[in-house]
Order: C-alpha cells, then sequence, then structure tokens
C-alpha cells in the first residue's frame, strides 16, 4: 500500500471516529432534554434527568446506545470545570461577607463534622486513609445546582434558613479547590512524586496554583477590565464574553498541563474575576455553553452507575442512602445549632444539604483516576448520590409542612429571624438604563425613599453612584443585558415595587418585559414607547403603562413653540407701543 494510500486511510478512520463521537454527543443530548422535561415534570432537578439519560444512554445495563462512553469523558470535564468557572463568578468576596459569621461558621462546621464521620467510617470498613479522605470528602459535600434551585423555586433564598444553606454550600465549594489540589498528592496515588514527600508536593502544587492566579489575574486587569471601560453595545459585549471564556478555558488547560484538576482551573478563574463588574453578564453569555457541557458531564457520571450491580448490592445501597440523609442531616443541624442559627431554620437547613451533590462526582472522579477510590466505592456513592438528588425536593417539602404543623401548634411565629440577614431586601425600584431618561427617573424615584437598582448593559466603570454619572447616592447598579434572566434575577425583580423600562430599542424593551413577566407576574412595568408604531406592541408584551415618546414629544414641542409665540407676540407688541409712542 502506497503512502497515500495509508494517509487516506487513517484520515477516514479518524473521520469515522470523530463522526461517531459526535453522534454519541446528539443521542446523550437528545436524552438529557427528554428526561429532564419528564423530571421537570416530576417536580425534580433537571440534573437527576442527566444522571438517568446517562444510565439509560451508555451504563454498564443500558440500552448501550453509546459505543464508548469513555470519549465523552473529555467535554464532561470540561462542562463541569466552566460549571465551577461560573460558581465562581457568583462567589465574590462581597457576596461572602454578606452571608455573615454565622452562616459561615455553620458551613465549616458541617463540613469538618461529616468529614470526621465519614472518613472514620471508611476508615473503619477498611479503606486506607488517603481513599477514606476521598470519601469523607465526597460525601460532605452537598448539591449546590439542586439545592438553589429548589430554594428559588419556592422563593425561600433569602429566608433564614436559605441564607444559612447557602452559606454552607458557598464554604463547600472553596473547600473542593483545597480538595482538587490535595488529591493527587495523596499516598497511593498514581499522580503522586516519589520523590517529594507530601508537604513538598503541596508546595509545589500551591506554587503551580499561585503562578496560575497571577496569570490570570494580570490578563484580567490589564485585558479585560480595559475592554469593559470601551464596552459598548452587544459587539463588544460578545467579546468581552469570549475573552472571558478563553480565560477560562485557558486556566482549564494550564491545570491540566501542570498535573493540577482542570476543576480547579475553572473555579479558580472565576473567583479571581468575581468582583468585576462585567462577572453578571459574563456568567449569563456562557451560560448555554455550559449548560450543553454539564448536561454531558451528568450523563457521563450517569454512565457509571450499574443498575445489576445496586440490585445485587441493594441492602447497601439503602443502607448508606440512609445513613447518609440521616447523618448529613444530623450533622448539618449540629453545625448549625452550635452556630446559634435558630431552630427552625436549622432543621430546614440540615433537611436541604441531606444529600450527595454534583461536586461530589468531581471529587470521586479525580480519586478513581489516581487509583484511591475503589470501584464498588464508586458504584456506591454514584448510586446513593442519584437516589439522594430524587429525593431531595420531596425532603425539603415534607420537612417544612412538618416544621410549620409543629410550629402553629406550639402558637409560635414561624419565622424567627435571629441571625443578621444582610443579603435580605427587596421593595425596590428597578430601573433599566442610565441614559438621559434612566438618569432622570431615578433621581426622581430616589427622592420617594424607594430602594433603586439600576440596571445597564454599558455603564462606566471609571465612575459611581453619587459621581458625575448622575445617579443618586445608594443606587445599586447591575451590570448586564436586563433580557437574561439571570441579571433580572440579580436586579431582584422577584421582589421589586417597579420595574421602569427607559432603554430606546422596542425590539429589547418587549423581551425585557416577557423576562420579568415570567420571573415576576404581579410587578408594575413602566416602559418607554420610543416611537408611536411601537407602543402597542410594548404594552401587548406585559407593561402596565407605556409612556408615547412621540406623543410626549409633540406636546412637549407645541408648549415650547406656544411659548414662544406668546413671548414673540409680547415683544411684537412692545416693539408696536414704542413705534407709536415715538410717532406722536
Amino acid at each position: 500500500m502506497t503512502a497515500a494510500a495509508l494517509v487516506a486511510a487513517s484520515s477516514a478512520v479518524e473521520t469515522h471516529k470523530s463522526v461517531g463521537v459526535l453522534g454519541d454527543v446528539v443521542i446523550v443530548l437528545a436524552l438529557c432534554v427528554v428526561f429532564g422535561l419528564a423530571a421537570r415534570k416530576l417536580g425534580q432537578s433537571v440534573l437527576v434527568g442527566y444522571l438517568i439519560a446517562g444510565v439509560v444512554a451508555g451504563g454498564p445495563t443500558s440500552l448501550r446506545l453509546i459505543d464508548d462512553p469513555a470519549s465523552l469523558s473529555f467535554m464532561g470535564e470540561v462542562g463541569v470545570a466552566l460549571l465551577l468557572f461560573t460558581v465562581g463568578l457568583d462567589l465574590p468576596l462581597s457576596k461572602l461577607r454578606k452571608h455573615g459569621s454565622t452562616a459561615l461558621a455553620a458551613g465549616t462546621g458541617q463540613v469538618l463534622l461529616t468529614s470526621i464521620v465519614a472518613g472514620a467510617i471508611a476508615n473503619a470498613l477498611g479503606r486506607p486513609h488517603a481513599a477514606a479522605f476521598v470519601v469523607a470528602v465526597a460525601v460532605s459535600l452537598s448539591s449546590t445546582a439542586v439545592v438553589i434551585r429548589v430554594l428559588a423555586d419556592r422563593a425561600e433564598s433569602d429566608s433564614v434558613h436559605g441564607l444559612v444553606t447557602t452559606g454552607v454550600l458557598i464554604v463547600q465549594d472553596v473547600f473542593v479547590v483545597l480538595v482538587l489540589l490535595v488529591i493527587p498528592l495523596l499516598p497511593g496515588s498514581t499522580a503522586a512524586s516519589a520523590d517529594a514527600g507530601l508537604a513538598a508536593s503541596i508546595g509545589i502544587a500551591l506554587a503551580k496554583l499561585v503562578a496560575i492566579v497571577v496569570g490570570i489575574g494580570a490578563v484580567e486587569r490589564i485585558a479585560l477590565r480595559r475592554m469593559f471601560r470601551a464596552a459598548n453595545g452587544h459587539t463588544a459585549r460578545e467579546l468581552l464574553a469570549l475573552a472571558s471564556l478563553t480565560i477560562s478555558l485557558g486556566a482549564i488547560g494550564a491545570c491540566w498541563a501542570l498535573d493540577l484538576s482542570p476543576a480547579l482551573g475553572g473555579f479558580i478563574a472565576g473567583i479571581v474575576m468575581a468582583d468585576a463588574a462585567y462577572a453578571p453578564q459574563v456568567r449569563s453569555e456562557i451560560a448555554p455553553i455550559r449548560m450543553g457541557l454539564l448536561a454531558v458531564f451528568f450523563a457521563y457520571v450517569g454512565m457509571l452507575a450499574d443498575l445489576d450491580w445496586m440490585l445485587d448490592n441493594l441492602w447497601a445501597v439503602v443502607l448508606a442512602l440512609v445513613g447518609i440523609i440521616v447523618g448529613k442531616a444530623a450533622l448539618a443541624f449540629v453545625a448549625a445549632t452550635i452556630a446559634r442559627v435558630p431552630r427552625p431554620a436549622a432543621i430546614m437547613s440540615a433537611a436541604s444539604l441531606a444529600q450527595v451533590g454534583e461536586f461530589s462526582f468531581v471529587v470521586l472522579t479525580l480519586g478513581t483516576s489516581v487509583g484511591l477510590v475503589h470501584p464498588d466505592t464508586l458504584q456506591l456513592l454514584v448510586s446513593t448520590s442519584v437516589l439522594s438528588l430524587l429525593l431531595t425536593p420531596a425532603l425539603i417539602q415534607t420537612t417544612s409542612r412538618m416544621q410549620h404543623a409543629h410550629t402553629l401548634s406550639r402558637g409560635e411565629d414561624l419565622d424567627v429571624d435571629d441571625m443578621p440577614n444582610e443579603h435580605a431586601g427587596g421593595g425596590q425600584a428597578i430601573v433599566v438604563g442610565v441614559g438621559p431618561s434612566g438618569r432622570s427617573v431615578a433621581a426622581a424615584l430616589a427622592g420617594s425613599g424607594v430602594p433603586l437598582v439600576v440596571v445597564e448593559l454599558n455603564p462606566r466603570p471609571d465612575t459611581g453612584p453619587g459621581d458625575d454619572d448622575g445617579l443618586p447616592a445608594g443606587t445599586r447598579v447591575v451590570f448586564g443585558d436586563a433580557g437574561r434572566p439571570e441579571i433580572l434575577a440579580r436586579a431582584g425583580i422577584a421582589e421589586a415595587r417597579i420595574l421602569v423600562v427607559t432603554v430606546p430599542d422596542p425590539v429589547a424593551i418587549r423581551t425585557i418585559i416577557q423576562q420579568s413577566r415570567q420571573l415576576a407576574p404581579d410587578v408594575p412595568i413602566v416602559a418607554r414607547g420610543r416611537y408611536n408604531r411601537f407602543v402597542d406592541e410594548v404594552r401587548a408584551a406585559g407593561a402596565d403603562d407605556v409612556v408615547d415618546e412621540e406623543n410626549v414629544t409633540g406636546r412637549e414641542l407645541a408648549e415650547v413653540a406656544l411659548r414662544r409665540l406668546v413671548l414673540a407676540g409680547d415683544v411684537e407688541r412692545r416693539r408696536s407701543a414704542d413705534r407709536r409712542g415715538s410717532s406722536s
């Protein structure tokens, strides 16, 4: 066979493999859509649907629709790294402070207590210390994605137990960073260096991590912040999101190249960029990419589940499930009580955290890849996690009902709020756009004493509220596209007293109103109608009141013209009188 024929044959094989992988991805995403919809219909998180899609598509006892599940592992790892990137974007230091020392103390206590107890049990069952550590950490982590979604659906995000739960989840997310750094260095790991001790290996890993953080910080400050200052319009916004995605993928790749967890790179990139004003918009822009890759990741985790193994070890799975749910809830309650969280809130927070979450998969897959986690242990925890995620919404709802009934029977107040709640707000007026119209509206509303939030896609970062940008002192500015539900949620649309849309673009106005109506059906909306022919469309989109700019401008022009006529008439009469006086 000639060299040309060999090259052609090799190229054909590679093309066939690529088409096969692409077909696998299409099948997996299609199943994720189907089972995700089914999960939502049943009141479950879509993540549970993705897991079941993986079980059906390519698990050891599945329909075997996927030829090579391992081919999806790379995309899945990138997906979870991007998830951690968006989680990091949502964790600025200011947010940590807002959750207060009480919530953070409860989180630290929960992680430590659960890790210690789970590690001791794993060790007693014959697992080596390093393997017991990995298992303990995996069990201590709850599901940020599922719990936050359930709290939001129940409108409890700003309740006392909602804040405590969020604070615990933040501590867990930060804890993941340290764990992902340490696991490959543990004794018995295939990635651990035989030439260096654990302390030296951790020192080297920390040095690599510091280099990545410094590099990301330098690029973010030198490039992205300058781009943000020059940002104007949708094109610049897209370039800003693309640059942010480039940095996050670069950090993921750098960690891969330096033998660190790629998920660690995504999380660090997000944290470094979290305090930037453009972070919410970046998070919103890359959401579709992240959600697609995340679906692939959860499906891949579902492919690890073995239904035959679960049936053969049913009692072990049930025992682990009950032990983890009851144990985690009890330890979370103890930690919250020690942190002086009110009892009703501590009970609800404990119920919200009693599952094995998605970041547990990251820890377990990393532990498996370096040879620390036994396949049977992986199967047990994957099975337990899937079942615990299925039970989470029902567990929270049942606990809430029992708590409510118990409180009413004792004649107590259900909403006990003894913990400082700096995050809670509401009752604000939201103004979209800080052009001349938006600044005028903001100035008028500020005089009413209502808290003011302004949403702007192209702010001036060199100025702040109360400076020469024309915004009243105390105004909270949210950077981002108000047509995105994530940005409206960050502005607090669900608790707003009024929404005023001052942007000139009719299409953008309708999009903002439609998204607002989905998130807050009852909020009063006042919108700008720049052109008369669009007024009816804006009103049909859901606006309560539309200010017809052409009519208003016409009336203003008429008033000015009339005043000018009156003034001109007065001048002419004076001139006539002067002429008559001079002639006489």
